[in-house]
């Protein structure tokens, strides 16, 4: 599901990473698990398999998170396509929001994988939404498979910090993986963000440089 990065950091959580975290942490404690920037959710998959017992809290402020919460809890949320995907908008009238939500994502990695509007990345949308129906089953597919693996209590859509503070709250236990650059969100998600209309939560820009209060904050 993870799409392509092109930068030092692209959001995707190594495997390594994850396997390392569940050797070295005991959660077997924590009466929930509170996850920030939950991205496309390894760390509720992760910590899930090995702790099926606990109630898993995700968060984020991304349109891909959104769908796939919304996917594994059966809560649809409205998306309207517009402007440079406008033309996905009849062709999906009237279809699940599964549909809709498969559509997301296979815009989202079109775009990743062929920015910009030269003929090279045209012929490559020309090629998906030729066969739309045939273009929308593997990410269909991919996100029943998420949904079905995803322990998921409830999802907040909005800044990782007031995720943290609900989180202090309720005594649960909170896992982050904030982005390394300044304006990840911004510029990974600024195509998909620009064409579809939804209910884009509020957030602040996460700056690095904030680590340490985050830490003193945890």
């Amino acid at each position: 599901m993870a799409m392509r990065g092109r930068g030092l950091f692209n959001g995707s959580i190594p495997p390594k990473c994850l396997t390392q975290i569940l050797a070295s942490v005991d959660f077997s404690s924590w009466d929930s698990v509170w996850v920030g920037c939950s991205g496309t959710f390894s760390f509720e998959r992760a910590i899930g398999g090995k702790y099926p017992d606990k109630r898993y809290f995700g968060n984020d402020v991304s349109l891909l998170s959104a769908v796939i919460a919304a996917v594994a809890l059966e809560r649809p949320i409205e998306i309207e396509f517009i402007n440079d995907l406008a033309h996905l908008e009849p062709r999906l009238a009237g279809r699940s929001f599964l549909d809709r939500a498969a559509a997301v994502i296979l815009a989202m990695t079109v775009s990743a994988n062929h920015p910009g509007k030269s003929l090279h990345s045209r012929k490559h949308w020309d090629f998906y939404l030729a066969d739309l129906d045939a273009a929308l089953v593997r990410p269909r597919e991919r996100l029943l498979a998420m949904a079905k693996e995803l322990p998921l209590a409830d999802y907040m859509p909005g800044d990782f910090r007031d995720h943290l503070q609900r989180c202090a709250e309720a005594g649960g236990g909170f896992v982050v993986s904030a982005p390394f650059l300044k304006g990840f969100y911004e510029n990974w998600f600024k195509f998909i963000h620009a064409n579809v209309r939804w209910s884009e939560p509020e957030f602040r820009t996460w700056d690095p440089d904030d680590f340490p209060q985050l830490l003193t904050t945890l």
